[in-house]
């Protein structure tokens, strides 16, 4: 079974957007997502929507052309450092994060 790019994109910003509301929760307290972190939730939204390795399904992280900005860019590193334990409970969004 196979996924579209669009399907693809979807999946990627809602697994965004869950570890984002992890991190917040866990370091800023909050129930939702704080201002900070909806910016950044924002932001990568809008990336990943513009993001011409949807086709081919490249991690951000092996992206041979980056389109965050140095500053955001450390700010996701950070959330996604705190969330590396929710990722490794849970092998099959471990897995689509690193391999799809």
């Amino acid at each position: 079974m196979s996924q579209t790019a669009e399907e693809f994109r979807i999946h990627r910003e809602q697994v965004l957007e869950d570890l984002l509301h992890m991190y917040c929760s866990g370091m800023h307290g909050s129930d939702g997502l704080c201002p900070e972190c909806t910016e950044l939730l924002e932001y990568a939204k809008v990336r990943i929507g513009r993001c011409p390795n949807n086709l081919t399904r490249t991690p951000c992280c092996r992206c041979p052309c980056p389109c965050y900005s140095d500053e955001m860019r450390e700010k996701m590193k950070e959330a996604m450092r705190y969330c590396r334990p929710y990722l490794r409970r849970h092998p099959l969004i471990n897995w689509r994060f690193r391999f799809a």
